[in-house]
């Protein structure tokens, strides 16, 4: 099929696309993500120290030392709010939300009552510091699907007539399948008033900061570029609180002035989640991290889908293609090369900002490399036993064998080889033939055939064809042999000595015998699959062939059963006996020296003609 690599690849790329949309496969990738955090902060960026942002953190020790339940903070709040104010803190971001009032449940002086509304109001408009106080959406499903419903009612009542409708932000965070925080809304919509919204969190606070629009879609959840190399300054609740009593206007301008100030909890028993950062992460610093993100506009931007398409096809086709075409060697590598390459591409990209997935990428150049041996083991398979099925009607069944588990292609459309072509025929044959009725003749021609290419078979020759009461044969294709001409004269010899036994068993049984005359010749010849349309043959085409056809056709004349050319003397002249015989006129072409073979030499014969040389 011309474009079966294109089609498994197109077919990989939707294949990995759809798994993306799976459980387990977005599982894996914001795995993959929270490693690119950690690569990007160890390897690719300096630590560094967030100059605008501070956390006023309401820790353990601050806890155990302000004695009052945390009910009754709302003073101690207050106090801070109004020096952050005070000594210019930009924006003050509450990470709180006040779900009751305590005040209907104790009596209070009405100076505590209202502190914090005070100290709202005078940050506010009197030092003209932006205030973000969190508001909640409480979580209920909808459909199937999780939906988040605000939650408006006490904190506006309590707090809304200071800060106004623009002075809440949302700080619900958006948990991951693993429930792991990654991802900020930048504006919520309430699902029982449709015409209302409220802003997040941190965007809300970015906004302020930045006093510029954030250019992002609101509606979609944002990932959080999480910046593990940067940290932020946490100040304990008790320690501000202590300077804030001290009015130190020098601690407060140096770790506050022109800065946005988080306050919110961070003791192991409070608002603690699961983050890139660690596996308890205090969500006013998963804050921190979000407002640094958007205020520096240092957004993680998805590639173009059309992108990773053409991408993710890209690599699906590099993989498939070569995987088909080398060794699985060469395959494997190529794959571990590929794997390497986008590995890397992808942490670059991401290094600049850059998203694109790594999993479902991943998962098809895998799919790439199986599916493509796949494909490769049916076709050559199927492959095979057409080349089985074509080679046994002229080579031995091992043949065959080593022709499937050869490495070298077999080349049936044509290629030059060096050959030793083998002509037998049977002499006087025309005068057998007309004293026998045809029975006869056929009956005696099949034994003869039959015994003559089980001689070129044992020899691990191809057998070309039957030319009336001859035969062509050749050594060295399509399976190459380290000596053709010696496996060429061994069966020669051995298709004398079966005419032998032949002629011994027709006389036994009264019937006619036969001689034969057998001619080689080594040289170059074109092989291959030689025909027309409709009929082809497994053939050696050339002058090499008419030479060893001509040489056949010489040895009744010279009186030799055997004659091999000078060309295939040399071939074996160390091996084979031989007895020179001389030039010979051949028809159509110059004389020719010929060599009868007489045998194969033995080993020490060999020995002894080394030992002389």
């Amino acid at each position: 099929m011309k474009y079966q690599y294109i089609i498994i690849a197109i077919f990989g790329v939707f294949l990995a696309q759809l798994v993306e949309h799976t459980g387990m496969v977005h599982f894996l990738e914001m795995k993959a993500l929270d490693v690119r955090y950690e690569l990007r902060s160890e390897h690719f960026r300096q630590q560094a120290f967030s100059k605008d942002i501070v956390v006023i953190g309401i820790d353990d020790v601050s806890i155990q030392e302000i004695k009052p339940p945390f009910i009754l903070w709302d003073t101690f709040f207050a106090e801070i709010v109004e020096k952050l104010g005070k000594y210019r803190a930009k924006v003050i971001g509450l990470d709180l939300i006040w779900t009751k009032r305590i005040d209907d449940f104790i009596e209070r002086p009405q100076e505590e009552k209202n502190a914090l509304r005070r100290a709202l109001l005078i940050a506010k408009n009197k030092y003209h510091t932006k205030i973000v106080m969190g508001i909640g959406a409480a979580s209920r499903k909808s459909l199937g699907s999780q939906v988040q419903e605000l939650d408006t009612s006490l904190p506006m009542k309590q707090f809304g007539a200071i800060v106004g409708r623009k002075g809440f932000g949302v700080v619900n965070t958006l948990p991951d399948s693993d429930n792991y925080i990654r991802r900020i809304k930048l504006k919520y919509q309430s699902v029982i008033e449709e015409k209302k919204s409220l802003p997040g969190f941190d965007s809300l606070i970015a906004l302020h900061f930045r006093e510029t629009p954030l250019v992002h879609a609101e509606g979609k959840p944002l990932l959080i570029n999480y910046q593990l190399n940067k940290t932020f300054k946490i100040l304990p609740f008790v320690e501000v609180l202590q300077q804030a009593r001290a009015d130190d206007k020098a601690y407060f301008e140096h770790n506050f002035k022109d800065k946005i100030v988080l306050v919110g909890v961070t003791n192991v028993s409070g608002d603690i989640l699961p983050s890139p950062i660690a596996q308890e992460t205090p969500g006013v610093l998963i804050h921190a991290h979000a407002i640094d993100m958007l205020i520096n506009n240092n957004l993680l931007y998805k590639a173009p889908s059309g992108l990773i398409f053409g991408l993710s096809f890209f690599i699906a086709f590099l993989v498939v293609y070569y995987s088909s075409k080398k060794g699985i060697k060469a395959a494997i590598l190529l794959t571990i090369t590929v794997l390497l390459l986008y590995s890397a591409a992808n942490v670059l990209l991401f290094n600049n900002n850059v998203l694109i997935p790594f999993i479902g990428p991943v998962l098809l150049i895998f799919w790439s490399f199986g599916l493509s041996f796949f494909y490769r083991f049916v076709t050559e398979e199927r492959s095979k036993r057409r080349l089985a099925k074509f080679f046994r009607s002229y080579v031995n069944e091992q043949v065959v064998k080593d022709i499937l588990s050869s490495d070298k292609p077999i080349a049936l459309e044509g290629k030059r080889e060096k050959i030793c072509i083998l002509f037998a025929d049977v002499r006087g044959f025309t005068s057998y033939s007309e004293n026998l009725p045809p029975e006869e003749v056929v009956k005696a021609l099949n034994e003869y055939f039959s015994a003559m290419t089980e001689a070129i078979l044992e020899n691990n020759g191809t057998v070309d064809k039957f030319i009336g009461d001859g035969l062509m044969a050749f050594f060295g294709a399509p399976l190459y042999i380290d000596n053709p001409t010696l496996a060429a004269v061994k069966a020669s010899i051995s298709m004398r000595q079966r005419l032998e036994g032949l002629n011994q068993k027709w006389k036994s049984e009264g019937r006619s015998q036969l001689d034969n005359g057998i001619g080689l010749h080594t040289g170059f010849a074109l092989v291959g699959n030689i025909g027309s349309d409709m009929k082809m043959d497994y053939t050696a085409i050339g002058d090499s062939v008419n030479t060893a056809s001509r040489v056949e056709g010489v040895t009744k004349t010279v009186g030799a059963p055997i004659l091999v050319t000078d060309a295939a003397y040399e071939e074996v002249k160390d091996l084979v006996d031989c007895e020179a015989k001389g030039d010979v006129a051949l028809k159509g072409r110059a004389d020719i020296f010929v060599y009868e073979v007489k045998g194969i030499k033995t080993f020490s014969e060999n020995v002894d003609k080394r030992n002389k040389s």
